[in-house]
């Protein structure tokens, strides 16, 4: 079995040089897509349709570029570069088809609407690709930043409640850094997380768009592993939970 996640590049070394296998995404991936399409089935959800479109096409790409990605150029702008000097990476690729996908899915919003919820979905995304240098940390941000949405929004649980209970399962594994999401779970759960917020308030969705317009323009100059390292709250809650620290 080991040759197999070899040969397809999904045993990798995590942060401390351990091989651990990137099969996250396709657990999270597989178990949402069936949620949904037997919820979508036996009473259809206005916009159900569009997250597991919108899930397939990330999940697919993202799984493409963890398999034979390579690494040398990250972020928006080491992808960007490439472009520019005529080389297409498989982030560069995986850009240009989450960004049609997205323009797919939001085919009907007017001009601003557009601009905005094409910005969250693309930022979310590549921000929680960003965070997923550490074991869990992803997945407590996630729960963090939906349960907040949650507070105000309950009707959203349809779109974060089966990512909750998947991780009940899932997550102790990845805290012992036994496996981890990778590109799909990441880029995934960014995207899960941005279309429960396509149905809130235009002013809490302008507010996200530009902190996450932020956060991801200060991932190319700074590191977040390291401005949580030095924040004692952040270091106790990317901690949390995790063994062998």
């Amino acid at each position: 079995m080991n040759k197999f996640y070899v040969k397809t590049n999904l045993l990798k070394n995590n942060y401390r040089g351990e091989p651990v296998l990137v099969i996250g995404g396709i657990i999270y991936s597989i178990s949402l897509l069936f949620y949904w399409l037997f919820l979508f089935f036996i009473s259809p959800i206005t916009g159900l349709d569009r997250l597991i479109f919108l899930v397939v096409i990330i999940a697919s790409v993202s799984l493409l570029d963890d398999m034979i990605g390579s690494k040398e150029q990250q972020g928006f702008k080491g992808h960007f570069n490439s472009l520019l000097s005529g080389s297409l990476t498989t982030g560069g690729l995986k850009a240009i088809v989450a960004l049609a996908a997205v323009l797919l899915v939001l085919l009907e919003d007017d001009f601003f609407n557009l601009l905005i919820n094409t910005g969250i979905i693309l930022l979310s995304t590549n921000f929680f690709n960003l965070l997923d240098l550490r074991p869990g940390r992803s997945i407590k941000y996630f729960i963090l930043v939906s349960s907040l949405i949650l507070f105000i929004y309950p009707k959203l649980y349809i779109y974060y409640l089966p990512v909750y209970f998947i991780s009940i399962f899932y997550l102790p594994y990845e805290m012992k850094a036994s496996v981890m999401l990778g590109d799909t779970g990441a880029n995934v759960l960014g995207a899960v997380l941005a279309y429960g917020l396509l149905q809130t308030s235009f002013s809490l969705r302008l507010i996200f768009v530009i902190i996450l317009l932020l956060l991801n323009l200060l991932s190319e100059k700074y590191s977040f592993t390291e401005y949580i390292a030095a924040n004692h709250f952040l270091k106790w809650f990317d901690d949390l939970g995790r063994l062998n620290k």
